[in-house]
């Protein structure tokens, strides 16, 4: 696993402050890398979200089913860390699914190893103090994205943001991420791309 870590420097800059060997060794011996294949879950709602997953290659989605419909609430893409916060640090049922929206290459590992590592060294709770940061910061950006752009404005930064979404995720599922119908994303694009 030492190895793979430091073949993969975006990896490491993900994983500071981790970057001391011993570290590195305590965390080969916890983290697993799986491969994922399309439309598997790696968490279903009712059950509690009890791994940290971090993207190397492939894409998630983040979603939830309200009025009989899915409605898409967050998109993971490489060098994403994945997981339900709320659920991950009160270790209750997530209300959410996580799905692989591509084959994809992961690495995870599971709460109780974190644990016992923050147990071992003060800088596991500084890496998961960077999580952390990192997950609020997408909920609040997603949170002002919602409420203060418009149906257009919301895709235009969804594309900045990550442009290549719509090579990789439906129309469908892009529409329920900003809130709207698939029409009315298709007249949106029309607008924007003619």
């Amino acid at each position: 696993m030492r190895k793979y870590f430091e073949q993969n420097k975006n990896l490491m800059n993900d994983f500071i402050p981790l970057e001391e060997k011993d570290l590195l060794d305590e965390l080969s011996d916890s983290i697993k890398i799986r491969e994922i294949k399309k439309d598997e879950y790696i968490l279903k709602e009712g059950n509690s979200c009890d791994s940290l997953t971090y993207i190397i290659k492939g894409s998630f989605r983040q979603y939830t089913e309200a009025k009989g419909e899915e409605v898409n609430f967050l998109f993971y893409f490489e060098n994403d860390f994945v997981l339900d916060y709320l659920s991950f640090l009160r270790s209750i049922p997530t209300k959410y699914n996580i799905l692989a929206i591509e084959n994809s290459t992961i690495l995870q590992i599971k709460h109780n190893d974190l644990d016992l590592l923050k147990k071992k060294n003060i800088l596991w709770d500084i890496f998961l103090k960077n999580v952390a940061e990192k997950a609020i910061i997408q909920l609040y950006k997603r949170n002002e994205v919602l409420l203060t752009l418009t149906p257009e404005e919301r895709y235009l930064k969804l594309l900045e943001v990550h442009p290549q979404i719509m090579q990789r995720v439906s129309q469908r599922k892009i529409a329920t991420f900003i809130g709207i119908t698939e029409q009315s994303l298709s007249r949106i694009r029309k607008r924007i791309f003619s």
